[in-house]
């Protein structure tokens, strides 16, 4: 009774007439992410992190679902909310999925027995199918999608993982941005600390992990150690200078990258002075520091000397004054000086605070909801005929 309650308020809130419709509550979902874009707008941010695609019942309410096409349906939702309220760039996550999460790769190493073929990839392959630009990869480790399974990577360094995300005969056929979590995650420090790494370096450490995404076809790396912002980008440049002394290939895979990045950002930024040439103009009057910049996904420091602000790929601020106050001070800049501008990050789980004008509802709620509204129904049907 409560589940149904709630969603009559929802209607109710949005003016949306209260029928018992699976279409109508999604489409009510839409409108209040829709009204959440804008708000987030405000805040200077053109890149949400998020939706959560993860199918299953984790235990802090953030998946929507423990059904996949319930999840689909509700992540698909959601992000076409975000993108008329922004515009937005927004990319669901973790792909291949997280499950319900039993441990929490921020902190400690999952190995996941999703497979290629599995439901948990159902809506990932809905939000491409629907025209998503972009997509988080988590760092689960998947054997199932490996040539030999014993040798498996966490996800943001497998060529096999991020393969079929690529491929559009035996994949999903996304063309879009691929985004790789924070390498310096605990469950990336715990890999790659049993695979016998071993220097306290945290800048060769994420500048190797940085150099082996883009290899296996990753196109934006987080690398959140502010402290070391500089240091990064250095370290970065030094590995890549040397990879591409060794293997070629390593140049046309970062060239591959920035030019999907370089697409991405005149989607969003198409008036600035840079997109007047062609991305492949842009690319060949880029020197490897430049194109280094452009993977990179920093956080960003509250000392503004810590940060190299200029052609960074990305920023995730510490703070929502941060972001306001950089956007205030270098968005003009990158105007006048024609330099190619900079996403900057919000995570989805930063919109649901107090803080905001408005807050919106828990995405397992919104689950529990729909899965009222559909009764008997089967979810799988709309994803076919909506």
């Amino acid at each position: 009774m409560k589940r149904v309650l709630f969603f009559a308020v929802l209607l109710w809130g949005l003016n949306i007439e209260a029928t018992d419709s699976v279409l109508t509550f999604l489409q009510a979902v839409e409108q209040l992410h829709k009204e959440h874009g804008k708000h987030l707008s405000e805040l200077k941010a053109d890149l949400i992190l998020g939706p959560v695609l993860d199918v299953g019942r984790d235990a802090e309410g953030w998946n929507l679902s423990e059904n996949p096409c319930e999840t689909a349906l509700l992540g698909e939702a959601m992000r076409r909310g975000w993108e008329q309220g922004g515009p937005f760039l927004v990319a669901p996550k973790h792909f291949p999925g997280l499950g319900a999460r039993e441990v929490d790769t921020h902190d400690h190493l999952e190995i996941l027995n999703i497979t290629p073929t599995d439901p948990e990839i159902i809506p990932f392959r809905y939000s491409v199918q629907q025209g998503a630009k972009a997509l988080l990869l988590g760092h689960g480790i998947y054997p199932a999608f490996e040539k030999n399974p014993e040798k498996a990577v966490p996800a943001g360094f497998s060529s096999s993982v991020i393969g079929f995300l690529r491929d559009p005969k035996k994949g999903l056929g996304f063309h879009g941005l691929v985004i790789v979590d924070d390498v310096l995650m605990g469950a990336v420090t715990h890999f790659y600390q049993k695979e016998g790494w071993n220097s306290p370096d945290v800048s060769l450490f994420s500048a190797t992990r940085v150099k082996e995404s883009i290899w296996a076809g990753a196109d934006l790396v987080m690398v959140f150690y502010w402290r070391e912002n500089k240091k990064i980008v250095e370290e970065t440049l030094r590995v890549f200078e040397e990879g591409i002394q060794k293997d070629k290939s390593l140049s046309k895979k970062l060239d591959d990258a920035v030019l999907r990045i370089l697409q991405a950002k005149r989607e969003f930024f198409s008036g600035l002075t840079v997109f007047a040439q062609s991305d492949a103009e842009i690319l060949k009057r880029m020197d490897l520091r430049e194109k280094i910049s452009q993977i990179l996904f920093l956080w960003h420091s509250e000392d503004p000397n810590e940060n190299p602000v200029e052609g960074i790929g990305a920023y995730r601020f510490p703070s929502h004054r941060s972001r306001k106050e950089w956007f205030n001070q270098n968005r003009h800049e990158v105007k006048v000086k024609s330099i190619i501008p900079t996403f900057v990050a919000i995570d989805q789980r930063k919109g649901y605070s107090p803080h905001f004008k408005k807050t919106l509802v828990q995405p397992i709620l919104l689950g529990a909801a729909l899965k009222e509204i559909l009764g008997n129904r089967d979810a799988c049907k709309y994803l076919l005929n909506p």
